[in-house]
């Protein structure tokens, strides 16, 4: 009789431990699910966030590179004007010159 109650008693600890443990897997199993859709979901929100930041930043820098051109454009467009301006006055010379030496010849 004492035996089959120690033999009784053995089998609901095993029991008792096996269905904890299989209960303990199912919350582990659950719980890789749950950490897996946040860990999926932090990452997408970090790449959106990534994304953006690099879309700000490549707007900045193309914006830079316009105001770049648009500044070495009007250098360059000044300097033609000065150098136009230049030749201008250089003709004007030459011909009040000539004009002089006409009047003077």
């Amino acid at each position: 009789a004492e035996l089959n109650e120690a033999v009784g008693l053995r089998d609901r600890k095993w029991d008792s431990l096996a269905k904890d443990y299989c209960l303990k897997l199912v919350k582990m199993r659950e719980e890789i699910v749950q950490r897996g859709s946040l860990c999926s979901w932090l990452q997408c929100a970090f790449d959106e966030i990534r994304f953006k930041w690099k879309a700000a930043e490549e707007k900045e820098k193309l914006k830079i590179e316009h105001h770049q051109r648009m500044r070495k454009a009007r250098a360059q467009a000044r300097l033609e004007v000065i150098s136009r301006e230049r030749q201008r006055r250089l003709l004007q010379a030459c011909m009040l010159s000539l004009q002089e030496e006409t009047v003077e010849g």
